[in-house]
């Protein structure tokens, strides 16, 4: 069965000495833009997900709620605490748990975690910039399987905006 992986890192968020705790950071202004233009992106391109999943990181949380309205995505976002800065290890593990009547999942997370996954599942070295998105399709039975298979890319987008 041929299953989707959408990847996509947080849009840019705000710095500085108000924005100590990084895990409360908050989407800078070109972030909620950028964040609307993944929606819109993977609309166009009728890259909708069964399922989308995000860092409970205040950043990738309104990245993927902003994602989700633009592409008008019609189910729940799961939040994730172990998906921030826990390594590609973490996101195997919440893409193994899937129920396999998922076809097509969306992370939205962090780097280098993301791509770190991304070489894990391809073999391809991607760079992923904020609000940066790598689609890779992968031929598996069951999503427990994944650290075996060996997907590929079918969709990069880079800079939404300049």
């Amino acid at each position: 069965m041929l299953r989707t992986l959408i990847i996509a890192r947080h849009a840019k968020a705000k710095r500085g000495l108000a924005y100590q705790n990084d895990f409360k950071r908050p989407l800078s202004s070109k972030g909620k833009t950028d964040a609307l233009l993944i929606g819109t992106s993977l609309k166009k391109k009728g890259l909708i997900p069964d399922l989308v999943i995000s860092s409970a990181a205040k950043r990738a949380k309104k990245t993927a709620k902003r994602a989700i309205t633009a592409m008008v995505y019609p189910g729940d976002l799961v939040l994730k605490r172990d998906l921030y800065l826990s390594g590609c290890k973490a996101y195997l593990k919440t893409i193994k748990a899937l129920d396999d009547e998922i076809t097509s999942v969306m992370l939205v997370g962090h780097n280098p975690d993301l791509e770190e996954l991304v070489y894990e599942l391809t073999e391809e070295d991607v760079m992923i910039p904020t609000a940066g998105v790598v689609c890779i399709e992968i031929d598996l039975a069951h999503w427990k399987d994944i650290k075996n298979a060996h997907g590929r890319i079918t969709d990069y987008l880079g800079r939404l905006s300049e």
